[in-house]
């Protein structure tokens, strides 16, 4: 299915939720730094993605094509993810 990103302020979530992107394939996990949210979509083939925290009208591929992108991390340079196999992935940010 297609899924949203989206950011909120605790403890009233409720009532500040602010959509960062949008027609996303099946969003399976997320990791945020300071500037910017990375998430997966799981679709196969699945991609790793990446949005400002102040949210994007496109949000940016930093890979395509992926089997089955699961558990994603990130670091000072790069983002790290496990594809369907467990093998660990990366790319610069």
């Amino acid at each position: 299915g297609i899924g949203t990103i989206a950011k909120c302020t605790l403890p009233s979530c409720k009532a500040s939720i602010v959509v960062l992107a949008q027609g996303q394939a099946q969003p399976q996990s997320l990791a945020v730094d300071q500037d910017t949210v990375y998430w997966t979509n799981i679709v196969d083939p699945g991609t790793v993605m990446k949005c400002p925290i102040a949210g994007c009208l496109t949000p940016t591929m930093l890979a395509d094509n992926q089997p089955t992108p699961a558990y994603i991390a990130v670091d000072g340079s790069r983002v790290y993810w496990t594809d369907g196999s467990g093998q660990v992935m990366s790319v610069a940010k």
